[in-house]
């Protein structure tokens, strides 16, 4: 990239500790040390609390035990203390009382032997555990001098550091014979002086500049600790360690071309105007980034390991025979902290943008396929450096805002006061710099560039391993057994870079901080808008009430998603819509959110709304509902692990007497994380408990009444006989006739109590016509399917039936009166309560109103003109076609299409039209439709269909469907889904169904009859496969679970023979004898079909 003129005169110079790479780095190793020596202070020698109940604390431990108590070991002091200091909340366990050896008097017996003549490997040997098992890869972890040296080595202060870094003069160390007293009393042993070592030595770059060099490396000899002055871990050197010898590290040579270097002499040599003494003891870095800068920053790598620069310690160290590893510079690492770990300086970077294409964004200065660019390939250069620096800008979104700010907080526990102010020293991090209260486009703009840094960590790969990622991944599942796709070498080595990315622990770490961050915001909205006086209460976490952050996002990512596929657009690069869009931003922030949630679900399905779990679900809430304008797939959403992970049984039922709380949410409330397949098991598993609560009531009144038989005479037996008749009823047991099939229905349901109707269903249909046929599921089925037919016949009056697409929809005028539209809807609740897959077709409107009746997101119809004509285009294609063609005239609307603002239904050979504005029938003076109404028009037209037009009928209806079903247990659905519940798939597979089809009885997939009734049956239209599917399972559609829960079986029954196969529709067997010929199969499988009316034992 080329250098432009005045890029990097406003470099500026570290002033703050807190702000520079090498101190903070320090600053965290410090507080990390004296973390584990508090706990080893509480676990070796514990408190002064006679009534500790610190389970780690000597004290508690001492007391708790009434056998003779044996104290812990160094070696498994050392164990606990870092596994405690390594949780989430490493704090969390410390003691809060006060301790009996504070942290900074911390010493390791030597056993009292003579450390001088024993020398320091002697010493270090006396650290050691004697008595270990050799085997135990803890204990001989735990014993090594890496850890042992970890806590007790000498860490210099921050600002010590940050001193030492500016000035210009060495600092003085001590002489060999020289002995120092500790504070403790104890002499030191003197320093050995190493002539090329040194803490602060200047070296000459190769402008001449003289640059001091800080090194962190342990020292040779006994000394001092910054944190006590105490002996622990003076013993430990360099040749203790068994390290490699230091490599020379020569210079490095001059380069020709633009560099950070070269910016860095220029921008110091003009600072400071020739003046020698202030160029030594700036630490310049980039004040704020940009794209451009990131790009240049990313050119200036150290070529080699033996060419490193000396004057920083790196956080990483890679392999230096790793080709894909360029380490970055000093400079540029420094850079990129101080830009990236203060909110301030990250709010002025990345706004030199100007993209036409974000025009229209909340955030227009920030230029996604520019971000993504220069984000990418740092992972390479300095490891975990950004994503650290963007972690402590994160705490940004922890600020509350000011109307809490100035709220009364929580006093904290005397108890734990003095646990929260122990620290080892009053340095803050940058992340602890006063940051004022983000506005909401402000903490967008942060939230933005960390989403930018996760996702272009991911490589974008070919869009053809995407779809197995998110499918494994879904599962939870790392790493697949064996290599997906075809092409196994080259798509594992793509899945397993995609995986790689996804399971980078500082990334986890950043994405994790992020969504608490975001759940934080949302519930202080949350607790403002209570402040407020706003009924917060009462909106529900399902009410796709976004707050302004989400919104602020969501908009921001469908405008660079518009602006990414026109870019493919203009390069003639075609998606599929149905596909998988592979990488993209929104795509792989949701996968990121995906992989929040299976790491960190607990098992529970109320989840904490504010936690990072909460707000990665509520933020997938946000992204489903645009999923158009994101450019994503349902199928993406769904997570398996979490079916994998609860109760499928006892949850549903759990969730039905779950109550709504302000600060958590269920994951029933959120259906898209769960398969279809898997949401039906739930509902049913709902309506089956229910059922058998039923049957095993029934069951134990009539045991109770058996044994106090004999204790009541016949009168009182009579009259509770009567009185519990319902109760020791074990089924609902419906008997009707095929002539009068309807009419016997209703009559038998009419006047049913609701618990009546919740046992479960056994139908009897012509037994006085002679019919025999034993319920277990089959009769079951012809039965609503007769029904159902009779009740939506246009004759009656009840419904009509559009004559191209076969919806069927209420009569707006009805002839039959509004109760019978409550039993009509009592049986669909039957039939849907008991698992039957119904043969009708409504449109998606209908389900989108039953789904309304108790959840205010799913209303009767949609305000705006567009979802208006998109509700109705299934039910009503060519009402939906003429409104959109009415919309897009640009001509006198009023003179060619000569419509009135009137809706019009037809009822028995006649045309009724109402006026809309006074909703009477129209008079002579109705108003025309005109260019200004016709939008209006358009929208009370929709609604008079949908709504008013048949509200009593509809109500009426929505009452009886709910009779046997839980309306929360409706949650689980969309109006899609609930259709395809109710009404299954009226098109039928050959394919799937061959696939899913048993065998038994000799028949083989194989077998000459076998393969002759499946050439017949694919040469069959989509009207006789319906009556293949109606012989055998006595259903004509395939159900919401799919074929192979419709159990199509195929049996031999006999050798060749005149006879017609026959089925049993309860257990879904067809009985199929060994025709000779493929003719005669399909004669014979013909007339079976044609005059398959009717039960009988054959």
């Amino acid at each position: 990239m080329p250098r432009r003129e005045g890029q990097w005169d406003n470099v500026t110079d570290v002033k703050d500790a807190r702000r520079l790479l090498d101190c903070e780095r320090t600053s965290r190793e410090l507080r990390f040390q004296y973390l584990v020596r508090c706990y080893l202070c509480q676990i070796l020698h514990g408190c002064v609390s006679a009534y500790c109940t610190t389970p780690t604390c000597l004290s508690c431990s001492r007391r708790l035990v009434s056998r003779p108590f044996r104290p812990p070991t160094q070696l498994t002091a050392r164990a606990l203390a870092y596994y405690l200091a390594s949780q989430p909340d490493p704090s969390h366990g410390l003691c809060p009382h006060k301790l009996r050896l504070d942290p900074t008097d911390l010493e390791l017996e030597l056993g009292g032997t003579s450390r001088a003549t024993a020398g320091e490997i002697g010493s270090v040997a006396q650290r050691h555990q004697a008595k270990k098992d050799p085997k135990s890869l803890g204990q001989n972890i735990y014993d090594t001098v890496t850890v042992i040296y970890s806590y007790s080595k000498h860490i210099p202060r921050p600002y010590s550091m940050f001193a030492s870094l500016r000035s210009t003069a060495p600092i003085a160390q001590t002489s060999a014979g020289e002995t120092t007293d500790h504070a403790n009393g104890q002499p030191s042993h003197p320093m050995k002086k190493h002539p090329s070592q040194s803490y602060c030595t200047p070296e000459p770059l190769s402008n001449g500049q003289h640059v001091h060099k800080f090194r962190h490396m342990p020292r040779k000899s006994l000394e001092s600790s910054s944190l006590d002055g105490a002996l622990e871990g003076t013993h430990l050197g360099m040749s203790d360690m068994r390290t490699k010898p230091p490599k020379t590290r020569l210079p490095p040579t001059p380069r020709h071309g633009f560099s950070s270097l070269n910016i860095l002499e220029s921008a110091q040599s003009a600072r400071v105007h020739g003046t020698e003494e202030k160029s030594r003891r700036a630490l310049p870095v980039v004040p704020y980034l940009t794209c451009d800068i990131l790009d240049t920053l990313k050119q200036d790598v150290c070529q080699g390991r033996n060419k490193l620069s000396s004057d920083l310690d790196y956080f990483v160290e890679f392999d230096s025979t790793n080709r894909d590893f360029q380490l970055a510079t000093p400079f540029v690492n420094r850079s990129l902290f101080y830009t990236l770990s203060k909110p301030a300086t990250l709010l002025e970077s990345f706004r030199d943008l100007s993209n036409p294409d974000y025009k229209e964004s909340p955030l227009p200065h920030l230029d996604a396929s520019r971000l993504t660019v220069a984000f990418g390939d740092w992972k390479q250069r300095n490891g975990a450096l950004i994503f650290d620096s963007l972690w402590t800008a994160v705490e940004a979104l922890f600020r509350p805002p000011p109307e809490l700010d100035t709220q009364k907080s929580p006093r904290l526990k005397p108890s734990r006061k003095d646990a929260v102010r122990r620290t080892p020293e009053t340095y803050k991090s940058p992340s602890d710099i006063s940051t004022p209260y983000l506005s909401d486009e402000e903490a967008a703009h942060l939230v933005m560039i960390c989403v930018h840094a996760l996702t272009s960590l991911v490589s974008t790969s070919w869009p053809n391993s995407w779809p197995q990622v998110r499918n494994f991944r879904g599962w939870g599942v790392v790493l697949p057994s064996a290599p997906p796709g075809p092409d196994h070498a080259n798509s594992f080595a793509r899945f397993i870079s995609i995986i790689d990315e996804l399971e980078f622990e500082p990334a986890i770490r950043l994405a994790d901080r992020l969504l608490r961050g975001i759940g934080t915001r949302m519930c202080f909205e949350h607790i403002l808008a209570s402040l407020k006086g706003r009924d917060v209460g009462a909106e529900t976490s399902h009410s796709r009430q976004v707050s302004p952050l989400l919104s602020l996002l969501i908009e921001h990512l469908a405008v660079v998603e518009r602006a990414a596929i026109a870019k493919k657009t203009k390069h003639k690069v075609n998606q599929n819509p149905a596909e998988d869009p592979g990488w993209t931003v929104t795509a792989t922030f949701l996968e990121w959110l995906r992989t929040i949630i299976i790491k960190k679900f607990d098992g529970k399905a109320e989840v904490n709304k504010w936690d990072s779990v909460g707000a990665a679900i509520i933020v997938l809430d946000s992204l489903h509902a645009n999923l158009p304008r994101l450019n994503l797939r349902k199928d993406m959403f769904s997570i398996p692990y979490l079916n994998e992970h609860v109760d499928t049984v006892a949850m549903p039922n759990a969730f039905l007497n779950w109550e709504e709380r302000p600060n958590s949410v269920h994951l029933f409330q959120f259906p898209f994380l769960f398969k279809d397949a898997y949401l039906v098991a739930y509902f049913r598993a709902i309506n089956f408990n229910r059922m058998f609560e039923q049957f095993e009531h029934a069951g134990r009144t009539k045991h109770l009444q058996r044994r106090f038989d004999i204790l009541l005479d016949r009168s009182h037996w009579q009259m509770l006989n009567d009185r519990l008749r319902v109760t020791r009823e074990d089924f609902l047991r419906v008997e009707v006739t095929r002539e009068d099939l309807l009419k016997d229905t209703l009559d038998y349901l009419w006047g049913q109590e609701r618990r009546m109707l919740l046992k479960p269903l056994k139908v009897i249909i012509g037994k006085e016509e002679g019919e025999l046929g034993f319920d277990q599921g089959g009769v079951t089925s012809e039965f609503f399917r007769l029904v159902l037919g009779e009740a939506f016949k246009p004759d009656n009056g009840l419904f009509t039936i559009d004559s191209q697409t076969r919806m069927t929809w209420f009569h707006p005028v009805p002839l039959e009166p509004i109760w019978k539209y409550e039993m009509i809807g009592v049986l669909f609740s039957l039939a849907i309560y008991n698992g039957i897959t119904l043969p009708v077709t409504f449109p998606l409107v209908f389900y989108t109103s039953l789904l309304g009746a108790h959840r205010p997101d799913y209303p009767y119809y949609r305000e705006q003109d567009e979802s208006a004509i998109d509700s109705i285009r299934d039910g009503w294609p060519m009402l939906a076609k003429s409104f959109d063609e009415l919309l897009r005239f640009e001509g006198n609307v009023e003179d060619v299409f000569a419509r009135d603002y009137v809706f019009s239904a037809d009822a028995y050979g006649a045309t009724l039209d109402y006026d809309m504005r006074t909703k009477k029938e129209a008079g002579e003076d109705v108003q025309p439709v005109t260019n200004e109404n016709r939008e209006q028009f358009v929208v009370d037209y929709i609604a008079w269909l949908t709504v008013t037009s048949v509200r009593s009928q509809f109500l009426a209806f929505r009452k009886g469907f709910l009779t046997c079903l839980e309306p929360k247990s409706l949650d689980f659905f969309t109006p899609r889904s609930l259709r395809s519940l109710i009404e299954g798939s009226p098109t039928i597979s050959v394919t799937q169904l061959r696939k899913h089809t048993h065998y038994d009885d000799g028949y083989t997939p194989t077998t000459p009859t076998i393969v002759d009734f499946w050439t017949v049956v694919e040469s069959y239209s989509q009207d006789k496969l319906k009556k293949l599917l109606e012989f055998v399972i006595a259903s004509e559609r395939v159900p919401v679970t799919g074929y192979e829960s419709m159990g199509f079986s195929i049996y031999r029954a006999g050798n060749d023979t005149d006879r017609l196969p026959t089925s049993s529709t309860c257990f879904g067997r067809l009985y199929l004898p060994e025709y000779k010929g493929r003719e005669k199969m399909r004669e014979k499988l013909g007339i079976a079909l044609q005059y398959s009316k009717g039960f009988g034992v054959v």
